[in-house]
């Protein structure tokens, strides 16, 4: 796309104003190519491969716009907890655990009740999300109409093709989750 970004430029901007006015998320780019890479040197079950989810480059480009509007939204109503670290530009694993030793060491100082903190790392997390439960979620945060039918033509009506050995299989409908490889799914993945 970078290559051909000059002329195209402005064909892509109409179909991405177009996509976000009318909050159409179009079908053909909601397939996804699932690539299994091995995990180790020859692997035997499922669990020793990693699925990487190749999603179409338009898409990625719509997702991107979509995603600088959710997080403007997000960050000017003080929707994201202030300690939330994942998913979040400047927060990594070391303020996550700077904050969690800076909160105890205050705790300890004012000699409070001791405090318990409690990690979690979701294995399998962009499958698990429920999507009715997502959408109801984003409607209570004040997301508009409009965007919440973005949003649900974006998470409904998604599929998954496995490529392996220059071979596809059947497309699959995926059920549940946000979609993996999906600039947008971190975002709503942490409301």
């Amino acid at each position: 796309i970078n290559l051909c970004l000059p002329y195209l430029s402005q064909t892509l901007t109409h179909i991405i104003n177009f996509c976000i006015q009318h909050s159409v998320f179009p079908k053909c780019w909601k397939t996804a190519h699932v690539i299994p890479l091995a995990k180790i040197k020859e692997p035997l079950e499922f669990k020793d491969l990693r699925p990487i989810s190749l999603l179409p480059v338009l898409s990625k480009v719509l997702e991107k716009a979509i995603n600088l509007q959710l997080k403007k939204f997000l960050d000017l109503n003080n929707l994201i907890l202030y300690n939330q670290s994942g998913f979040r530009a400047g927060y990594s694993c070391a303020t996550a655990l700077l904050t969690i030793t800076d909160d105890i060491l205050s705790a300890i100082d004012k000699k409070q009740a001791v405090l318990m903190p409690v990690l979690l790392d979701y294995s399998k997390a962009f499958d698990t999300i429920h999507r009715q439960t997502l959408i109801r979620i984003l409607k209570s945060r004040g997301v508009s109409d409009r965007a919440i039918t973005s949003f649900e033509n974006f998470l409904f009506d998604t599929y998954q093709v496995v490529v392996y050995d220059n071979k596809k299989s059947r497309c699959l409908r995926s059920e549940s989750g946000v979609p993996q490889g999906s600039i947008l799914s971190p975002t709503l993945f942490s409301i």
